[in-house]
């Protein structure tokens, strides 16, 4: 039977190879770290808690931008300027945030075609995709 943090890495490996993205020890250590943080963090956050790790900051801003890009982090804002960075889990989804807490919980449920096609039509474009994040107020600090 597999550990943990065995199963951990395949997970973290199949997100990689299914967006195209060479494993590296490096890469998985940063997305996991992510994958364990349900606030989502900050980058200074992750390139802080990455040098203990002796993972450079160039490092973590690329791998990143790599993520971002290919679809494993969103930015989540919280009104107020800062932004922070959240592990987008396996298949389709989207962030609800908590605006108190920071708290953040996936939703996998999205059918947004209806809006992608009026969006096509009104613009002119080819619509590849969408990012949504929802924010409210958890139950936790709604007591």
């Amino acid at each position: 039977m597999k550990s943990a943090s065995s199963k951990q890495e395949d997970e973290i490996r199949r997100a990689l190879a299914g967006r195209g993205i060479p494993f590296t020890t490096r890469r998985a250590e940063i997305l996991n770290f992510f994958a364990n943080s349900p606030r989502g963090r900050t980058i200074s956050e992750v390139a802080s808690a990455m040098s203990k790790k002796g993972i450079g900051q160039a490092t973590v801003y690329r791998a990143v931008s790599l993520f971002l890009d290919r679809g494993l982090l969103c930015r989540i804002n919280n009104g107020a300027g800062k932004t922070r960075l959240a592990a987008v889990h396996s298949g389709h989804a989207h962030p609800v945030v908590c605006s108190k807490c920071n708290a953040t919980v996936d939703i996998d449920s999205c059918d947004l075609s209806v809006l992608e096609k009026l969006a096509s039509i009104q613009t002119g474009f080819k619509i590849h995709g969408h990012q949504l994040v929802l924010y409210g107020i958890c139950p936790k600090c709604f007591r």
